[in-house]
Formats: structure tokens, C-alpha cells, sequence
């Protein structure tokens, strides 16, 4: 399982996986519907709900994003991309979609037309990309070592540098904070104003995935080394352990912040109960 995203109302719970797009109830666990995406030996790595709740959009290894109906997994849109799609989000205002792709781009689009709005280069693979809460940034990851932070006119306002590929990034709830994370198994926090920066924690191997809790309280991380975690952002203390049988690939709160999911190479969805949520 390489992706997973809540839905806005909290029953609801997406998963992406090799060739799958499901839609899951996330308090009994029966599938509500599910899609072929790319073929069968193509890999779904990025999935997130618009705001608003009525649509799914995803990447994949067939250099796709798609946009799916929410309620019946109807493809609504297909916008190509020349290389594998790692990341994807909807802006806050649910009217635009960014990708990030091996092609070594990152990509902002129109999410009911499809057509470009920006065009932005890294030197290697983006990984990962993120809206900040209020609309007006744009963060992404990549191999390169960096992790840069775009006005949506593709203007540069800060570059932070990592010293191994970065895999994954996320604004705090606030938007006055960045987390990141990469192969070195170290996960930062930065000020998102001012670039300043903090180890907050390492893992024994590469962090794939990292989420802000809804409260901004906590972090969530993701691992090759088969746990995530859970991990106060005040101190860095960890609260919570979450063993899987595979490297964990990726990890995502539910809305009221009660619920941790993470997914994993060994192909389970594991639903934990965050500490004093």
C-alpha cells in the first residue's frame, strides 16, 4: 500500500496501491468501490480528497494523475505528466491540483478543466508536494537534496537543504511550519518564514511519509524500518510505536485528529487510536 487519505468526513478512507484505487468505510472496513488505474502493473503512489469532499485525485506509475468521483469512483479527469506521478494535493480552495513526477517536475493544474496553470523544474525526481493552509504557497521534495517553497506564480521564496534525497513534505495545520523527511531516516522541522530548522527525530532507515495531526500536536511519520510513529512537535518525544510486517509507506490522520492510519509494503491498513486526541 503506497498511499492512504481520509476523507473530509472521517468515515471514508482511500487507499492506493499496486493498480488499485479503493474507496474504503473506515469505521466497519467494507470496500465502498474500487478502479483500475494504469493497468495491472502499474502502482497508484499518491492519493488526497478535495476540501470539499466530492472528488479523489491520485498519481501513479503509468505518469497519470487522475481525478475520480468521490462517491462512485467515476474518472471525472486524466492529465499525463512524461514519468511516474509521487505526489499529489488539491488546494484549499479545492480549484487547483499540483503533481509532482520523476520527470522531475512540478505541476499545477486546473482541477476541473485540467489545463497548466505553472511549470516548475527540480535538478532530480520530486517525491512529494503540499499546499500550504492558506492557498498561497506551494512546498516540494525531491532527490535533489532540497525542498523548495513556490509562490503560485512559480516565484522562489525558500529553499531548505537536506543532506540525502527528500521523500516527503508537510505544512503545519498554521502553515507557519514545514516537516520533511528522507532517505537519511531523518525527519526536520523548519520555519516556514524564515528556514530555520530542527531535528525533530530519526527513524533507523528512510522516512517515506510524514503528516501534521489536524491540532498541529503531533507528527506522523512513516518507515523502511516497519514502524510509524507518532511524536510530539513541542519536544520530539515519541507517544506512539506502530509495528508493521513491511516498510511503512505511508501514513494519515483522520479530520478530528482521533485516528492514525498507516499502510505498509505487507499490504495491511492498521487504524490506531492517537494518545488523548
Amino acid at each position: 500500500m503506497h498511499a492512504l487519505a481520509f476523507h473530509p468526513d472521517g468515515r471514508r478512507l482511500a487507499t492506493g496501491s499496486r493498480s488499485r484505487v479503493r474507496v474504503w468505510d473506515a469505521l466497519t472496513g467494507n470496500r465502498i468501490w474500487e478502479q483500475t488505474a494504469g493497468g495491472w502493473l502499474s502502482s497508484v503512489f499518491a492519493a488526497a480528497f478535495s476540501p470539499g469532499g466530492r472528488r479523489l485525485v491520485t498519481g501513479g506509475a503509468d505518469n497519470t494523475v487522475r481525478i475520480w468521483a468521490a462517491s462512485d469512483g467515476e474518472e471525472l479527469l486524466r492529465l499525463r505528466h512524461d514519468h511516474v506521478v509521487f505526489g499529489v494535493a488539491f488546494s484549499p480552495d479545492g480549484f487547483r491540483v499540483a503533481s509532482a513526477s520523476a520527470d522531475r517536475t512540478v505541476r499545477l493544474w486546473d482541477s476541473t478543466g485540467g489545463d497548466p496553470m505553472l511549470r516548475i523544474t527540480h535538478d532530480q525526481v520530486v517525491t512529494d508536494v503540499a499546499f500550504s493552509p492558506e492557498g498561497a504557497r506551494l512546498a516540494s521534495a525531491s532527490a535533489d537534496r532540497s525542498v523548495h517553497v513556490w509562490s503560485l506564480g512559480g516565484d522562489a521564496l525558500l529553499r531548505l537543504r537536506h543532506d540525502h534525497p527528500v521523500k516527503a513534505v508537510d505544512f503545519s495545520p498554521d502553515g507557519g511550519r514545514l516537516a520533511t523527511a528522507g532517505d537519511d531516516g531523518c525527519v526536520r522541522l523548519w520555519d516556514a518564514g524564515t528556514g530555520h530548522q530542527r531535528l525533530l527525530v530519526r527513524h533507523a532507515a528512510a522516512v517515506k511519509d510524514v503528516a501534521f495531526s489536524p491540532d498541529g500536536r503531533w507528527l506522523a511519520t512513516a518507515s523502511a524500518d516497519r514502524t510509524a510513529g507518532l511524536w510530539s512537535t513541542a519536544d520530539g518525544a515519541r507517544a506512539l510505536r506502530v509495528q508493521h510486517h513491511g516498510p511503512v509507506l505511508c501514513v494519515a490522520f483522520a479530520p478530528d485528529g482521533g485516528w492514525l492510519a498507516s499502510g505498509s509494503e505487507d499490504k495491511t491498513l492498521k487504524l490506531t487510536p492517537v494518545p488523548d486526541a
